[in-house]
């Protein structure tokens, strides 16, 4: 157990604690607020269950979708969401999902439509059937799930690379600025809604760059640099070996057309994840930034957001 626990894992320290059964807040010596906001926590998640095994696996636990995105980002492949409302990414596989208590999903989807894209998940209600609106998205990201039975259809060569370039995700974050102005108070609450206003409209025209073709923060760009990078890579050591086949074979015209594409592959694959963005624009429309306008809390003893 404790060999499976990276020295760069965040929660290395918490989990080794958890190991050999060490009270996490007595080794750490944490701050007041720290240990305040520890135990508030364990708190609130023993108030949904008395499972030992769900209760000293605290950092596992999400209150809310920040920390849902913060497991995501430390790729955990266990996630509990507790007491409240969660959108679930269909395109990161490989995790599973607990929901605890009062949680809910935004869009819930049948079981077998979370199996297909890789994801277990237990704890909620879930409908049988998907809803009308959503089949259109659903055929979208069946496209870069690669399911259907795609993987079956390759030959054993092509399924050796296509592993080779899929095996490791693109280790790539997004972020969007939150000015520290945000978190000073104001004399009126006129104020304070002016100023979240503010820093949410920033936010999301950061956000939408990600999203828009032919800018310098696209993620088309950033993905065709990363996988054009992983096709040459791939397929340049065994360049040489293929070209002496290809001559044995009387196929040298394919060979060259393999050297072409591999040249080119970051031009090509930018082409096709642009078009991607474009044509399947329902996919991957943002939420409208009426429902993040809505979403700040202003508290009423200080004017802070």
């Amino acid at each position: 157990m404790v060999a499976r626990i990276s020295a760069e894992d965040p929660d290395c320290i918490y989990k080794l604690c958890a190991t050999f059964g060490v009270n996490y807040v007595e080794a750490m010596h944490l701050s007041d607020e720290a240990c305040a906001n520890w135990e508030e926590r364990q708190h609130v998640l023993s108030k949904y269950t008395s499972d030992p095994s769900i209760l000293s696996r605290l950092q596992l636990v999400a209150f809310n979708q920040e920390e849902l995105s913060a497991l995501l980002d430390r790729q955990e492949p266990l996630i509990y969401l507790c007491e409240n409302r969660f959108s679930i990414p269909l395109r990161v596989p490989n995790i599973e999902y607990v929901g605890i208590g009062n949680a809910t999903l935004e869009n819930p989807r049948p079981k077998e439509e979370y199996e297909k894209a890789g994801i277990k998940i237990s704890g909620f209600l879930l409908p049988d059937t998907t809803e009308p609106e959503f089949s259109q998205a659903d055929g979208y990201a069946s496209k870069t799930v690669r399911c259907n039975g795609s993987e079956k259809k390759r030959t054993t060569l092509s399924n050796v690379f296509c592993h080779a370039l899929t095996s490791s995700p693109m280790p790539y974050s997004c972020y969007v600025s939150y000015p520290t102005a945000a978190a000073e108070s104001f004399n009126t609450r006129h104020e304070c809604s002016k100023a979240a206003e503010k820093c949410i409209r920033k936010a999301y025209a950061e956000a939408e760059c990600y999203f828009t073709t032919n800018g310098q923060q696209s993620l088309t760009r950033k993905a065709a640099e990363y996988y054009g990078q992983k096709i040459e890579q791939t397929f340049a050591p065994h360049l040489n070996r293929l070209h002496t086949l290809s001559v044995m074979n009387n196929v040298v015209p394919i060979y060259n057309e393999l050297v072409e594409i591999t040249q080119k592959g970051k031009q090509n694959l930018l082409e096709e994840f642009e078009n991607e963005l474009n044509e399947s624009a329902y996919y991957y429309e943002m939420y409208q930034i009426n429902y993040f306008l809505d979403l700040p809390e202003i508290k009423k003893n200080d004017n802070r957001i």
